[in-house]
């Protein structure tokens, strides 16, 4: 990556959710380095696209960006200024426009110059201030979830075999559902696949495919070993994933529901079962429960259902280098994302009770 790349995966150091910059030439974290960058200093990690002297204020020596968590509190208080109506309509295109859905349109497929570019910006902060709401709970509950006992992680603990190509690299592991793609119910979707259940009764799962889903993937297979860990069954999650990698070529492993931990009635993805060293793991998921005992191995993407609009993974690939050059994933991770200390930096800030 010679030039800036965007990010919008939001953090506490963006003003209204807005993309985020990269730059892969300034971007070097190592794990023995004595002294690490932080987003505040002369060559940041993250480049926030505003002025920071209007959002920073100084706290016991400390700078802290204030314009997200100001954004978070309002956005529950406010009654939203305008409504966005966006009419929905059925394709007329040629279904070789339609590449690479190929498929059944969903009735809520929508028509791009329909919408006003203002409109889709007001869509998009929406959007992002309910994913950073989600995240600031979905950290609160983290709190109280109990410990994973020892013999409950030895009794799901996986040996995955490698293969040849993927030898020395690490390991990107891609939530599914809201993530990859979006299972909207018969009859509608950009994709309709025939699922058989267990009992041997079948039906029909209409699918919607998150924007540049297969782009992504091909990307991370280049750089990364791939692996899906979702919580559904595997009677349908084969499905989907058989229709985004037919040659199972992008794909190393699949994991299920039956992978999961349970922990107060949560289905937990804990990296501990994969035989792979934890510091070269990065899960992407949309929900931030799911990776609950990884905080810094996690990338939490916003939650994607329709919207094609949507780049969060377009924009993902160009956080892969970074990564992939890395020497503990969970050092960059936690420098962007914050995600340990988000709760209480927020309770701090506004003394959230």
């Amino acid at each position: 990556m010679s030039e800036s790349s965007t990010l919008t995966i939001p953090n506490k150091h963006s003003k209204n959710f807005k993309s985020l910059s990269i730059n892969s030439q300034d971007f070097h974290i190592k794990v023995n380095q004595k002294h690490e960058r932080k987003p505040s200093e002369e060559t940041p990690i993250l480049k926030p696209s505003i002025s920071p002297e209007k959002n920073k204020k100084i706290d016991n020596g400390k700078i802290k960006d204030t314009s997200i968590a100001k954004i978070i509190l309002k956005s529950g208080l406010s009654k939203v200024k305008r409504k966005i109506q966006i009419q929905l309509y059925e394709m007329k295109a040629k279904i070789e426009e339609l590449d690479p859905f190929k498929g059944i349109l969903s009735e809520d497929t929508l028509i791009k110059g329909e919408i006003s570019d203002e409109d889709i910006g007001i869509e998009s902060d929406k959007i992002y201030k309910e994913h950073m709401r989600q995240t600031f709970m979905s950290l609160k509950g983290i709190r109280g979830l109990k410990k994973i006992p020892e013999e409950k992680l030895q009794e799901k603990k996986l040996n995955l075999p490698r293969r040849f190509e993927s030898e020395g690299r690490k390991t990107v592991i891609f939530d599914l559902d809201e993530t990859l793609v979006h299972c909207v119910g018969v009859g509608k979707g950009h994709v309709s696949l025939p699922v058989k259940f267990p009992n041997g009764k079948s039906s029909t799962a209409g699918v919607n495919i998150r924007p540049f889903a297969i782009e992504c993937l091909q990307a991370a297979s280049q750089l990364f070993e791939v692996i899906v860990f979702t919580a559904s069954h595997k009677c349908y999650a084969d499905v989907i994933l058989d229709y985004l990698d037919p040659e199972h070529n992008l794909i190393h492993h699949r994991l299920y529901r039956e992978h999961c931990v349970q922990v107060n009635n949560f289905n937990i993805k804990d990296l501990r079962i994969i035989n792979r060293r934890i510091q070269d793991m990065v899960i992407i998921d949309n929900a931030i429960i799911s990776f609950a005992f990884h905080l810094n191995n996690g990338v939490p993407i916003i939650s994607w259902f329709k919207n094609p609009y949507d780049k969060e993974l377009q924009n993902l690939i160009s956080y892969f280098p970074v990564i992939s050059e890395s020497e503990d994933v969970r050092d960059i991770n936690r420098s962007l994302f914050h995600l340990e200390t988000f709760y209480e930096d927020y309770c701090d800030e506004f003394n959230y009770l």
